[in-house]
């Protein structure tokens, strides 16, 4: 697959604070290395931008471009990640749904949002109406025909994504993050956790939880790669990703790190552990900082959605 990227568009590929940027360094560079595994199943950077491409083609034909919402509803897969990036090609923002949502939620999101394009690879729930286009990310057919010319600049206020937090009283509350603020997010968490060129990173968190962008774009921005997990429950993928020791950071909550306390990690190749969504209590830390004999940095970060992932951050 031929892609127009004229060189004022590569020289802005290390300039520009967006992560679509990040990431188009790294598939000039390390073209061959590979991004993104599940089971045996890996593509390469440039495999990666290619099947994302081919996806952003198929959405411009659907009219999804700058301005729109399009929505990606997956289960944990290489999938999850070409759909993500595809739509971003576009100059679109996405959507991430839990498959496991209330029929009644993802409506709620869906009609929110205006929505008009659902990514899924995941069985459709029983009785979710779309008022729109459905595609299934499985086995997508090669697109040559519709031609996007990705020297495009998007703004720093465009929008990169839409998360829905549970909202306090009535309906679920759509936060709205530009590509600014994601990018000045993933430039500050590279400069404070990433110590070693292949970084390893595990995606066993849900996508509609705003803690799991971490463990999606900033491999992507570094040149590292994403391991992906899917269990029927977070905490068996857990196990999962320390028992096979091949990941080098991760993020998680608090009620994951408790499940390490009292085992020997000490030989675990994780040197740093990021945690958000809850209270971090001393106990908690301490008891993982003893499970991995203090060969591990414990962050603790945190931060509403609505300031972009993560604020505050206590290294302890």
């Amino acid at each position: 697959m031929s892609v127009f990227i004229n060189n004022e568009f590569l020289k802005n590929c290390t300039t520009q604070r967006n992560v679509l940027y990040m990431f188009y360094s790294h598939v000039q560079n390390k073209p061959d290395k590979i991004a993104i595994k599940f089971n045996e199943c890996a593509l390469t950077y440039k495999q990666l931008f290619q099947k994302a491409y081919n996806v952003a083609q198929i959405l411009h034909c659907h009219g999804v471009g700058t301005g729109k919402i399009a929505g990606i509803m997956t289960n944990h897969s290489i999938e999850s990640v070409v759909g993500i990036i595809g739509i971003l090609m576009t100059g679109a923002a996405y959507l991430p749904i839990d498959p496991l949502y209330p029929t009644s939620r993802i409506d709620y999101m869906l009609g929110d949002c205006c929505v008009t394009v659902l990514l899924h690879s995941a069985e459709l729930p029983t009785g979710l109406y779309i008022k729109g286009t459905t595609i299934c990310l499985n086995n997508l057919e090669t697109r040559n025909d519709e031609f996007i010319d990705l020297s495009m600049t998007l703004n720093p206020d465009d929008l990169a994504y839409v998360i829905y937090t549970s909202g306090s009283t009535g309906n679920p509350k759509g936060v709205m993050i530009s590509h600014e603020s994601l990018a000045n997010y993933i430039m500050w968490a590279k400069n404070e956790y990433i110590k070693y060129e292949n970084e390893i990173f595990p995606l066993f968190t849900s996508l509609a939880f705003d803690l799991t962008i971490t463990s999606i774009f900033l491999p992507l921005a570094i040149g590292g790669c994403i391991l992906v997990y899917r269990d029927n429950q977070p905490g068996d993928a857990l196990i999962r990703i320390l028992d096979e020791n091949l990941c080098t950071i991760i993020k998680l909550t608090p009620s994951h790190l408790i499940m390490v306390s009292d085992k020997d990690y000490s030989k675990s190749n994780i040197h740093t552990i990021i945690v958000g969504g809850e209270i971090l209590s001393k106990k908690t830390a301490q008891s993982a900082v003893n499970a991995f004999k203090d060969n591990v940095s414990i962050y603790n970060e945190y931060g509403p959605t609505e300031t972009t992932i993560g604020c505050t951050c206590f290294k302890f």
